[in-house]
């Protein structure tokens, strides 16, 4: 197991929480980070950090305006 550190952050960058989690593997830590970013409604994107490696930034998916799509 590794310990993997989540930040959600707003639009404007500023973290609102930092969550972390001792978890299996990386494919883990992504669906800890969508589930993150579901749970925290005012989250854009979550980064994901293990370690000093940053792995990834996940960015919230917006649904198309159906008037534009």
């Amino acid at each position: 197991m590794a310990l993997y550190t989540f930040l959600p952050s707003r639009s404007d960058g500023v973290a609102t929480t930092i969550a972390m989690f001792d978890l299996e593997s990386d494919t883990a830590a992504l669906l800890e980070a969508l589930q993150l970013l579901e749970d925290h409604q005012t989250a854009e994107s979550v980064e994901i950090w293990q370690a000093s490696r940053r792995m990834i930034a996940c960015t919230r998916t917006h649904a198309a305006d159906p008037e534009f799509a």
